[in-house]
């Protein structure tokens, strides 16, 4: 078990990082405080999880983007020279 409190803020921090899964709060006057932190500290893990899903995800749509219009215009490009094939056997 880990003991959390308001004067190991820093400690508690970096112990909730490392994956710590049991928390023990010992004086009542650090416990209001130490689960607002606590509470705190997980919105902010929370948020950068999926900030980082989210990046992965755009990153993924970007290059399928890209390689969509990469195909597209490689057809035009084929298509105009067909094109001017033509026009110039008319």
């Amino acid at each position: 078990m880990v003991h959390l409190c308001f004067e190991h803020v820093n400690t508690n921090y970096t112990l909730i990082d490392l994956g710590a899964q049991d928390f023990w709060l010992g004086a009542m006057e650090c416990v209001s405080y130490d689960m607002l932190l606590l509470n705190l500290k997980m919105t902010d893990l929370d948020i950068l999880r999926v900030n980082a899903q989210l990046t992965a995800e755009l990153e993924e749509l970007n290059r399928s983007l890209a390689e969509q219009v990469a195909a597209r215009k490689l057809e035009l490009e084929q298509e105009n020279v067909i094109r001017r094939e033509a026009d110039q056997h008319a």
